[in-house]
C-alpha cells in the first residue's frame, strides 16, 4: 500500500510538472531589458525627473528586485541635481499582455548632489510618486508569441522568485 501511494505520488508530481513551464532569468539578462527602457523622463511639478544607467539587483529568496540608477532632477530657477536612486519592488505579471511589470516600487535611497538639503524631503516624495507610476506601466519582460512554449504559457503564472542568483518564473500550461 505504501509502495502504491509513493508511486501514484511521484506520478501525480511528474504529471503536474509537465503542464508548467519555467522561464529563468540571470541577472544581466534582465539587465538588458531594463536597458532597452531607459533613459526615463518624467515631467512633474515644473521638474523633470530623468533615470539613467540602471542596475539590477535580485533579491534572493523572494520576488522582488531592486533598481539602482542614475538620477538626474532639473527645475526652474536653475535648480539641478544628480545623484543616484535605489527603488525596490515587485514582479507582477499581466496575463493579457504575458508581461511582468515592476509594481509596488518603494523609494529606498535617494542622494542628489547640488540640491538643497531643505527641498530634499519633497523631492523624494515627488519622486516616490513619479517613479512608482512610471516603473509600473512599462513591461521589465514581456512573453515571446513566437515560442510556443511561452505563448501556452501566458494562460497563468504560478509564481515567481528569486533563486540562485537567477529570477524563476513558472508558468502553468493548463
Amino acid at each position: 500500500m505504501k509502495l502504491l501511494i509513493t508511486c501514484l505520488f511521484i506520478a501525480m508530481t511528474s504529471f503536474a510538472n509537465a503542464f508548467s513551464y519555467t522561464q529563468n532569468f540571470t541577472q544581466a539578462e534582465l539587465q538588458q531589458e531594463v536597458e532597452k527602457v531607459m533613459p526615463i523622463v518624467k515631467k512633474k511639478y515644473f521638474m523633470t525627473i530623468t533615470l539613467s544607467d540602471p542596475k539590477i539587483d535580485l533579491i534572493e529568496g523572494s520576488d522582488e528586485l531592486g533598481l539602482k540608477s542614475h538620477i538626474n532632477v532639473t527645475a526652474p530657477g536653475g535648480l539641478q541635481g544628480d545623484g543616484i536612486v535605489h527603488v525596490v519592488g515587485q514582479l507582477d505579471y499581466n496575463q493579457a499582455e504575458g508581461a511582468l511589470y515592476f509594481k509596488n516600487a518603494r523609494l529606498i535611497e535617494l542622494s542628489l548632489n547640488g540640491v538643497p538639503p531643505e527641498i530634499q524631503p519633497e523631492l523624494k516624495k515627488i519622486a516616490q510618486s513619479s517613479l512608482t507610476r512610471t516603473l509600473s506601466q512599462r513591461p521589465v519582460y514581456v512573453l515571446n508569441d513566437q515560442d510556443v512554449k511561452q505563448k501556452i504559457a501566458k494562460a497563468t503564472l504560478q509564481s515567481i522568485i528569486v533563486k540562485n542568483q537567477e529570477l524563476e518564473i513558472t508558468f502553468g500550461i493548463l
